[in-house]
């Protein structure tokens, strides 16, 4: 993806009247060119001049006496990015309210969501069409310098119609930028326990004592110690029983498989089908992530477990949001909000992370769990919980259907040892599992 910036010089408000100057930065010269021919064709009282890199850019703006009434821009530019440029140009004082228009892709959801926090005023997806682009340009330059209305205004619910994406990733980023929605509440529980399970003295009682603490945890943890999956043993009543046949660990994968499932809740009847969906994904990849990390050797497998169960969790903020922004609707294409869906969650995972106060390690698995390919070091942890993530489309447990591609050969080179055979032995007991939990959680 190739990335630009346009600038444009303020004569008169007035769109009739001339514009002395406009500045295209771009490195590559094509798509340089062809920028500065469609401008011109449109507006052809433009004076316009170019630069080939966002140094360039800056150097240009700062040289000038006025104050520029539009920009234009892409993230990825040559020794200064739109991100450094358009913080720059914030911290400055004619900078701080001139409108800024950020091209991006539609699954660019990194981009969007930095650009909206850093202080862009509104964006548009490419492939662009050249009217959509025009319109938006001569809206902002018409409108008073004076904020970011654009952006926030997008958060009322629509009424009628169907929005295109463009527009409903506006406006489900603007009610959860603005905190229009309540961010869910992780239950104390979970962090309790891992504190508890870090210690290498904590006993069963401990452990029964702090679940107790929640009645809802509590119920469940007993109720799957009763089922048939564990027949053959007398009836529990009281939590540490049903701690002591489940097991430590299983105990601490169930915790967080229930605390997990308190949070997909959604009384939005077109979303249900999807929130189900993404359930079951997350146990799947919890359990893919804890058996290759067993088959690859690795420290802490139920580890492994906890980032895969939640290496989603941004989904849930973004389907609220788009139930708020869609709730009275008509015609509304499910699929493309799910596409808005995966554009913005990863994001959105991390901040949610960040807001529970988990380590570091969930909130950088959120982040980047998509893709790793320019990441130079990611972890091992964020290396199994991507494969992970695409082996369970393989097994079905996905809204996107498998490529067909080697999986394997997307891996990190930190899963030494990890092949295909591999995988395959696993496939059983993740579907195994995933059919035991979806029905007991």
């Amino acid at each position: 993806m190739r990335r630009c910036i346009i600038v444009f010089r303020e004569v008169k408000m007035d769109m009739n009247s001339k514009y002395s100057r406009m500045l295209i930065v771009e490195d590559e010269e094509n798509i340089r060119t062809a920028l500065s021919l469609v401008v011109k064709a449109r507006y052809p009282d433009f004076v316009i001049d170019t630069a080939t890199d966002g140094m360039e850019a800056w150097e240009t703006l700062e040289s000038k006496d006025f104050a520029y009434d539009i920009i234009l821009s892409d993230w990825n530019m040559p020794r200064i990015s739109g991100e450094k440029l358009l913080s720059r140009i914030r911290s400055t004082e004619k900078g701080k309210h001139i409108p800024f228009l950020m091209l991006t892709v539609r699954k660019d959801s990194e981009s969007v969501v930095y650009a909206v926090k850093t202080g862009v005023t509104d964006y548009v997806i490419k492939p662009f069409d050249k009217n959509s682009l025009f319109q938006k340009i001569e809206k902002l330059l018409t409108q008073k310098s004076g904020g970011r209305a654009p952006l926030d205004a997008a958060a009322a619910p629509a009424k009628e119609g169907v929005l295109d994406a463009e527009t409903l990733s506006s406006r489900v980023m603007g009610i959860i930028r603005g905190g229009d929605i309540a961010l869910p509440a992780m239950p104390q529980v979970v962090f309790k326990i891992e504190e508890l399970l870090g210690r290498e003295d904590t006993n069963i009682e401990e452990l029964a004592h702090v679940v107790e603490m929640d009645a809802g945890i509590s119920s469940k943890i007993i109720a799957v110690a009763n089922s048939i999956f564990y027949s053959g043993f007398s009836k529990c009543d009281i939590v540490q029983e049903a701690i002591s046949r489940l097991g430590l660990q299983e105990t601490r994968e169930l915790i967080h498989m229930v605390s997990n499932r308190s949070l997909f809740a959604m009384k939005d009847a077109r979303y249900e089908g999807s929130i189900d969906e993404l359930f079951v994904h997350s146990i799947a990849c919890g359990a893919a992530a804890k058996a290759i990390a067993t088959k690859l050797g690795l420290s802490d497998p139920n580890g492994y477990f906890a980032y895969g169960l939640l290496h989603d969790i941004g989904k849930l903020l973004v389907l609220q949001a788009v139930s708020v922004v869609t709730k009275d609707m008509k015609g509304l294409d499910v699929e493309e909000t799910l596409n808005i869906v995966d554009s913005l969650h990863c994001k959105i995972g991390e901040m949610l992370f960040v807001k529970w106060g988990f380590p570091p390690i969930y909130q950088f698995i959120a982040l980047n769990h998509e893709d790793i390919s320019g990441i130079a070091t990611p972890g091992v942890e964020l290396a199994v919980v991507h494969i992970a993530n695409l082996y369970v489309r393989k097994l079905g447990f996905s809204r996107f259907k498998d490529d067909g591609e080697d999986i394997v050969k997307k891996a990190s080179p930190l899963l030494t040892g990890l092949n295909s055979g591999m995988l395959d032995s696993i496939s059983v007991d993740v579907k195994d599992y995933v059919d035991k939990m979806r029905n007991l959680v």
